[in-house]
């Protein structure tokens, strides 16, 4: 069978939250970089969790780095929001279910 088609670009509000994701940072950090509110930064990490068909930060980041929906130079260490504050929620994971899905 043919492999599935690329998925389209996530829009831009998506990827604005995508890589502070990627980079462990709390929904207050992703907020104060995007100048949202955290409630609206939780509901777009909400719906980022959804459209990846994941339901932890670790496996949206997995599967954003299969995605290459984030550089591969995006980690918790080189994010700058990362070195005020880290956040344990993210855990990685070897499941590449959602690897075909985009945002």
């Amino acid at each position: 069978p043919a492999p599935p088609p690329a998925p389209p670009p996530p829009p831009p509000r998506d990827r604005g939250v995508v890589r502070p994701l990627v980079a462990a940072v709390t929904n207050r950090h992703i907020a104060e970089e995007l100048f949202i509110s955290p409630k609206t930064a939780s509901v777009h990490v909400s719906h980022i969790l959804a459209k990846l068909e994941v339901s932890s930060r670790g496996e949206a980041a997995a599967v954003a780095h299969r995605l290459r929906l984030v550089g591969s130079g995006v980690s918790a260490a080189s994010s700058s929001a990362t070195r005020t504050a880290a956040s344990s929620t993210s855990s990685a994971t070897a499941d590449g279910s959602a690897a075909s899905r985009a945002l």
